[in-house]
């Protein structure tokens, strides 16, 4: 038999338990008022009443109230849930949503987020959601009025001439019409050509570019040097500003949380070197500005063997390393050169051998299906040796994974426990004659995200943004539903999500594959506090106009980044 003081110490802590939630299963902490009281020094509790709140949890339970404590949600349910929570003392805000629908913060799973957060000038994101030429102008004509004087009001790619109803790029003149006070730069895809106005043909002609009397910059070489005069006007402030505003946008079309995938080799708009690219994130981030979460992979272009910058990172730095709001989260989508002819570079058996024995989590990007088939037979052997089954490797891209005879490579993506990053190239581009093309055909642009989903394999949702195509995620949400590109034609039949499957993607599917699926990803207590008030109900709202949906309120880390009319 125990002794009086033990038995009674065994009493006291198994009090202690049962009020702190240990042994318990409620939803909600429970403090008292005085309590609460002592502990809101730093920050006001949040409370968010009256919405339709799809918690993502995996009994997709709807709630209709969430309350937020020190970055984290502590309750979450209906109003029966919160009793003895509804404190409204100067320690809480309360804000009614009014019925509107909110959703866990979007994670972008594939996004060149940092290099496009470096574009010289003032980019106007926005214009990626232009569907017509008026309404294009307008966006530039509200930053003209806003750019700072002799600074260039730009368009960095993300847009394609398809999106636009009159399936042409504005002229001369009616650039001139909505920008009229600043050089303009209006560049498409990764090698232009570049579109200005006239402010921008003497702007341009006085730097040395060649612009022919329509404003016009011609693509390549051309394009790449004008992209590479104006970056070299940029200092660190620039690119922070630039960085933030990018962000800012990020937030007001909900999310909260990215995979940067680095840039390329190839000079100009898309080349990323991959050491001063990120002076300026780290800056925002040093001094806790950052309103956006940002994974960052080490990425190279490696044509040989030789000992290159991709070796000394791996080897030298630790993988998880950082904070909640940035951190590394493995290596990729590049750790080598382009494959040539559809052969994959033989030094990849070679850096992922290094990668693994070192234990970072390794994306590479792999479209057809004759390099998806390489990249998994090399992986394989890796596997082998050095198991990879614990560090979540993906593909990503893999637009003809799941067709007639890529079953074997399914079940070595399973066997491996890998995942699939898939973004939605279909809705802005023609993926049959995607850089380094397809081999297989068929009638779909792919990803074949319902035979991926119903073979349970690990699946994230993104974009590829924003210099190939737009980073709107609300516009990959709607392909997965419709299968409809940005002209509304049918290009991606019978591959179709429902509403909630194509928003696992793009919340709990992500968060997977940066180890956060017990962080983020879904609103549950305990968990980090990332959330998005919709402007339209996500579930019901007619599915053409799931392209319009945007935030009207953002939520990171449990404090407001982003906030519109509701």
């Amino acid at each position: 038999m125990l002794p009086t003081k033990m038995l009674m110490f065994v009493f006291v802590i198994c009090i202690f338990l049962v009020q702190t939630n240990v042994l318990g299963q409620n939803k909600t902490i429970k403090l008292t008022n005085s309590q609460h009281l002592e502990q809101c020094n730093k920050e006001k509790d949040l409370i968010l009443v009256n919405g339709k709140i799809i918690t993502m949890n995996k009994d997709n339970e709807i709630a209709t109230k969430i309350r937020i404590r020190n970055k984290r949600i502590v309750a979450i349910g209906n109003v029966d849930d919160f009793e003895g929570e509804t404190f409204t003392d100067k320690c809480t805000t309360i804000i009614d949503l009014k019925g509107h629908t909110v959703i866990p913060g979007l994670i972008d799973s594939h996004l060149h987020f940092v290099r496009q957060g470096l574009a010289p000038g003032y980019d106007v994101r926005e214009v990626e959601s232009a569907t017509s030429i008026q309404q294009f102008l307008r966006f530039l004509k509200s930053a003209d009025s806003t750019v700072p004087k002799n600074k260039v009001v730009m368009v960095l790619g993300g847009i394609s001439l398809d999106q636009l109803n009159e399936k042409r790029i504005p002229n001369l003149k009616e650039f001139d019409s909505a920008v009229s006070k600043r050089p303009l730069y209006v560049q498409l895809g990764f090698a232009g050509p570049v579109y200005t106005n006239s402010l921008g043909i003497k702007y341009f002609k006085k730097l040395g570019m060649s612009v022919d009397d329509n404003g016009v910059i011609s693509k390549g070489k051309e394009t790449a040097k004008a992209f590479a005069v104006l970056q070299s006007k940029q200092n660190l402030a620039d690119q922070i500003r630039s960085t933030k505003s990018l962000m800012a946008y990020a937030n007001s079309m909900g999310l909260t949380m990215v995979f940067d995938e680095g840039g390329t080799g190839f000079p100009g708009a898309s080349y990323f070197f991959g050491r001063d690219e990120y002076k300026a994130l780290m800056n925002i981030n040093s001094k806790h500005e950052s309103t956006l979460r940002v994974k960052i992979q080490h990425t190279s272009t490696s044509k040989t063997l030789q000992r290159d910058i991709y070796d000394e990172k791996i080897e030298n730095t630790f993988p998880f390393f950082g904070n909640d709001m940035l951190r590394y989260s493995g290596t990729g989508e590049h750790i080598v050169s382009f494959p040539i002819n559809g052969k994959v570079n033989s030094i990849y058996s070679d850096k992922i051998k290094a990668t693994a024995a070192l234990g970072w989590s390794h994306e590479q990007h792999s479209v057809s299906y004759d390099e998806n088939k390489q990249h998994l037979a090399m992986i394989a052997k890796i596997n082998k040796k050095h198991g990879i089954k614990n560090l979540r490797w993906s593909l990503s891209h893999v637009f003809e994974l799941g067709m007639n005879g890529t079953e074997k490579l399914i079940s070595d993506l399973k066997t491996m426990k890998m995942g699939l990053r898939l973004q939605n190239h279909g809705y802005y581009a023609k993926t049959d004659v995607f850089p380094l093309g397809r081999t297989m055909g068929g009638e779909n642009a792919g990803p074949l995200y319902r035979t991926l989903y119903d073979h349970g394999i690990p699946l994230s949702a993104g974009t590829d943004g924003s210099l190939l195509g737009p980073m709107n995620p609300w516009f990959s949400i709607y392909y997965m539903v419709t299968g409809k590109n940005n002209e509304g034609v049918l290009v991606n039949p019978n591959q179709y999500l429902t509403r909630l499957e194509a928003l696992e993607l793009y919340t709990r599917g992500s968060a997977w594959f940066g180890f956060d699926e017990k962080k983020l990803g879904s609103l549950e207590v305990g968990k980090l506090a990332d959330l998005v008030v919709l402007n339209k109900n996500y579930l019901t709202v007619d599915a053409e106009e799931i392209r319009t949906i945007k935030s009207v309120l953002t939520i990171v880390d449990g404090r407001i980044v982003y906030q519109d009319k509701l």
